[in-house]
C-alpha cells in the first residue's frame, strides 16, 4: 500500500522531518518523545517508504508497523476489502500480517492463530454456526469485530511473539527490542480520531513488552483533532517554527540600494583576474576569503554591488550578504546585526538549515529570543557542517565602518568559517569581503593571491569612464586634443581614486560653460587640489562664499539629505526648501508657501552645493 515518490528524500522538508530535534527525540531509544505528529508537511504524504527505509537501516533493535492508503485508489481498496468493513479492521489487519511475516512460516502459523483465537472467542455461538463450513465468509466475519476485540488480540499477538527469532537475525535476548508506529493517511475524521485514541492506549499497555513504544504520525489532516500533552507528546506543524525563527533574525540592511551603480565598460576585468579565479575556483590552501581592499574613494562598494548583481552561482548555492555602513546609524554597524542577517538568509533561503538553529531557538524562549554574537556564530559554523552540503557565498561591505569593538573577532571568525572544508561532505563558504585598509586585516597575514587592490585594478576603467564622460553636451565646445590632454591628466593624479576623478570632471564640466579655451581649462584643472580629501574641503569653501538666500539654502540642502531616513525626491525637497527654515519664521499660508518653490531644483542644487548632492533616476 506504499507508493515510493521519487526525489522525495531529497526534499529540504523531508530532509527537516527526520533530522529535526522532535524527531531525532522520538527515534531515540532515551529520548521523551513517545507520540510526534507531523502535519501540513508538503512531502509527507508520500514519505513513508523513504522514512521506514531509514529506520529499518538504522535502527537495529526496534520492531516496526505501519500503516498508509496513500497510493491507494479508493476503487482498489473497496474492491479488496469491501466497503462496509470499519477502517479499524484494516489498520488492526495490516499491523497483525507485519507481526507475522516478520517471522519463519512455522512461527507465523502459530501466532495467526494466537490472532484469530481471540477474535473467534469475542464471537457468539450463532455467529460461530453460522461462519462454520464458510471458509469464504469467515474471514470477513471475524475481521469485522468491535474495535476493542481487535485491538485486544493485537496486543495478545504482539506480547505472545518472540521478537529475538525473527528473520532478521538479530539479538535482542539482552534487552528488550523497542516499537515503533508509523501512521500515514488514513480515513476520514472521526474513524480516525478513535483509532489514534485506541492506538495510543494500547501503547500503553505495552510498555512491559517493550523497552519503549513510540507512535509517529505522518500526515494528520486538519479536520482531525487529537489532544496531546508535550513534552512526551509533540505536534509540528510544517515550518511553522522557523517562520517564527526568520521574525526574529529580521534586519532590514539599509546601504545596498544607496550605492552607486557601475558605470558602463568598467569593472568587468573582475572576472579574468587571477585573484577572483584562484577564489572561485577554491584552490587556495588556507581560505576562501578574496579581499577587496581600496583606498577612499577608490569604488569598493560599487565593485561589491557590481559582483552582487552579476555574479552567477550554480544553481544550488546560497549567496548571502551585508554592506556596513556610518551613515545610517549604529545598529547598521553592529557585528551582531550583520550576524543576524546573514543567519537570516540562509534560513529563508533553505527550509533544511532550521536544524542548526532549533535547539538554541527553543533554549532562549523561543520567539523572545534576544541573539547573542556566540549562539550566531556557533549556528554559522553548524551550518558550514550542513549534512547536505551546499556552497555558500559571503558579501561583505565596508568592513573598515564597522564597529571597532568585536571587529578582531570577526575577522577571525570569518577566516575560520572560509577554511577550506575538511571533506566533501562539508558546505564550503566563500567570503568577499571589502574595506579600506585597516588594522584587524592587516594583521591578518593575506597572501597575495587572497587580495585585490582595487587602485591597481582600476585604472582602465577611469581611462574609459573618463574618456566617455568627455564626449557628452557638457563637452561638446571642448576640442578633442584639449579633451585627450585632459584625459592624460586626471589618468596621472587620480591614483586610483575614482570618486576624485568623478567631483574632478563635475567641476570641470561647471567650468566650462563659462570659458572652454584650453588654457582655462588646463589651469582650472591644476588648481584643484589632488587628493580627495583636499577636494572635499576646497568644494565646501567655495559653498561658504556663497551669501544670502543660496548659503540658507545649501545649509538646508545638506541637513535634510544628511539626516532623511530616505533618498529624498526632488518634489519633497522643492517643497521643504518652501518652508522657512528658522524657528522664529512665521508659518507662511499656502499661497506664499506655493510662490517660494523653487522653480528648478536641479539648478538650485548646483548653484547651492556643487558636487555634493547627487540625483539620481528613481528605481
Amino acid at each position: 500500500m506504499d507508493y515510493m515518490a521519487p526525489g522525495i528524500e531529497e526534499t529540504p522538508a523531508f530532509f527537516f522531518m527526520q533530522h529535526n530535534l522532535d524527531y531525532q527525540n522520538w527515534i531515540s531509544k532515551t529520548g521523551h518523545v513517545h507520540t510526534l505528529v507531523y502535519k501540513s508537511f508538503p512531502c509527507l504524504p508520500y514519505a513513508m517508504p523513504h522514512l521506514i527505509q531509514i529506520i529499518q537501516a538504522t535502527e537495529e533493535t526496534c520492531f516496526l508497523l505501519h500503516f498508509s492508503l496513500m497510493g491507494v485508489p479508493k476503487a482498489a481498496l473497496e474492491q479488496t476489502w469491501g466497503s462496509n468493513k470499519p477502517m479499524v479492521s484494516l489498520v488492526v489487519w495490516t499491523f497483525c500480517c507485519q507481526i507475522i511475516e516478520a517471522f519463519p512460516q512455522d512461527q507465523g502459523r502459530c501466532l495467526s492463530q494466537v490472532f484469530l483465537n481471540v477474535l473467534l472467542t469475542s464471537l457468539r455461538n450463532d455467529e460461530l454456526i453460522e461462519i462454520h463450513g464458510d471458509h469464504e465468509n469467515a474471514f470477513h466475519t471475524i475481521i469485522n469485530s468491535k474495535s476493542d476485540t481487535l485491538w485486544n488480540a493485537l496486543e495478545v499477538l504482539l506480547k505472545a511473539a518472540d521478537f529475538c527469532t525473527t528473520h532478521s537475525g538479530l539479538s535482542w535476548k539482552t534487552s528488550k527490542p523497542s516499537l515503533r508506529i508509523i501512521l500515514g493517511s488514513g480515513p476520514a475524521k472521526d474513524e480516525w480520531e478513535k483509532i489514534i485514541h485506541d492506538l495510543r492506549l494500547l501503547m500503553k499497555r505495552l510498555t512491559s513488552k517493550f523497552s519503549t513504544v513510540k507512535l509517529l504520525i505522518t500526515d494528520l489532516p486538519d479536520t482531525v483533532s487529537i489532544q496531546l500533552v508535550p513534552p512526551s507528546e509533540m505536534l509540528v506543524f510544517y515550518d511553522e517554527e522557523r517562520q517564527e525563527c526568520l521574525n526574529t533574525l529580521h534586519f532590514k540592511n539599509l546601504r545596498y540600494d544607496k550605492i552607486a551603480v557601475h558605470h558602463s565598460d568598467t569593472l568587468a576585468w573582475l572576472w579574468k583576474s587571477p585573484e577572483y579565479k584562484l577564489w572561485i575556483s577554491f584552490k587556495h590552501p588556507d581560505s576562501g576569503l578574496l579581499f577587496i581592499e581600496g583606498k577612499p574613494g577608490s569604488g569598493k562598494s560599487t565593485l561589491v554591488r557590481y559582483f552582487a548583481d552579476n555574479f552567477t552561482p550554480p544553481s544550488d548555492a546560497i549567496v548571502l550578504k551585508f554592506f556596513y555602513n556610518t551613515r545610517d546609524g549604529e545598529h547598521e554597524r553592529d557585528h551582531r546585526n550583520m550576524l543576524r542577517t546573514l543567519l537570516y538568509q540562509i534560513l529563508k533561503a533553505d527550509e533544511s538549515f532550521f536544524i542548526h538553529f532549533q535547539s538554541i531557538y527553543r533554549r532562549e524562549g523561543g520567539g523572545r529570543i534576544e541573539w547573542c554574537s556566540k549562539d550566531m556564530k556557533d549556528i554559522l559554523r553548524a551550518c558550514k557542517t550542513h549534512l547536505r552540503p551546499r556552497m555558500i557565498y559571503l558579501i561583505i561591505d565596508a568592513m573598515d565602518e564597522s564597529a571597532c569593538t568585536d571587529r578582531t573577532d570577526i575577522v577571525q571568525f570569518l577566516h575560520v568559517l572560509s577554511a577550506p572544508a575538511l571533506n566533501n561532505r562539508e558546505c564550503m563558504v566563500y567570503i568577499f569581503l571589502a574595506s579600506r585598509p585597516i588594522n584587524e586585516l592587516q594583521s591578518s597575514n593575506w597572501s597575495e593571491r587572497q587580495v585585490i587592490r582595487l587602485q591597481e585594478k582600476n585604472r582602465g576603467d577611469i581611462e574609459r569612464y573618463t574618456h566617455n564622460l568627455l564626449q557628452n553636451k557638457d563637452f561638446t565646445s571642448v576640442n578633442s586634443e584639449v579633451k585627450q590632454e585632459i584625459e592624460g591628466y586626471i589618468l596621472k593624479f587620480s591614483d586610483g581614486v575614482f570618486i576624485w576623478v568623478c567631483l574632478v570632471l563635475k567641476e570641470l564640466a561647471e567650468e566650462v560653460m563659462n570659458d572652454s579655451r584650453r588654457s582655462t581649462l588646463i589651469s582650472f584643472l591644476e588648481s584643484l587640489p589632488k587628493s580627495l580629501e583636499s577636494l572635499y574641503e576646497c568644494m565646501l569653501q567655495r559653498l561658504t562664499r556663497n551669501k544670502g538666500q543660496a548659503r540658507i539654502d545649501g545649509k538646508r540642502i545638506l541637513q535634510f539629505c544628511l539626516f532623511s531616513g530616505r533618498a529624498m525626491a526632488l518634489v519633497d525637497l522643492k517643497h521643504a526648501l518652501a518652508i522657512p527654515g528658522l524657528a522664529e519664521d512665521e508659518e507662511p499660508d499656502y499661497k506664499v508657501w506655493m510662490s517660494e518653490i523653487p522653480g528648478d531644483i536641479s539648478k538650485t542644487l548646483t548653484h547651492c552645493v556643487g558636487g555634493f548632492v547627487d540625483v539620481k533616476a528613481s528605481t
